[in-house]
């Protein structure tokens, strides 16, 4: 979902309630793409703010990251088998 400063947004809870949950921003440069994750405590504490307790570290966070990454890895590992299996079929069934 792209929210108000135009980066793509993604919320995962944790358990049922609203929070905690961690918040991910996805920000497309040129040549990359940029994530940004925090994990929100609360909701925020008074009327009219945005504002909110977000961690940018610790142990639920991390363990986030590294979850993200194994399953970018496991997603480039299978395009890229994908890739070679498409060039092995092209391959000619004689040879020189």
């Amino acid at each position: 979902m792209t929210n108000k400063t135009g980066h793509d947004s993604y919320v995962r809870r944790l358990n049922r309630d609203h929070y905690p949950r961690l918040h991910l921003y996805l920000k497309n440069e040129t040549d990359k793409l940029i994530f940004s994750l925090h994990l929100d405590q609360k909701q925020a504490s008074y009327q009219g703010s945005h504002m909110h307790s977000a961690e940018y570290g610790g142990r639920i966070v991390e363990e986030e990251v590294q979850r993200i990454k194994s399953l970018i890895v496991r997603l480039v590992t299978e395009q890229r088998n994908k890739a070679a299996e498409t060039q092995e079929e092209k391959k000619p069934w004689y040879k020189f």
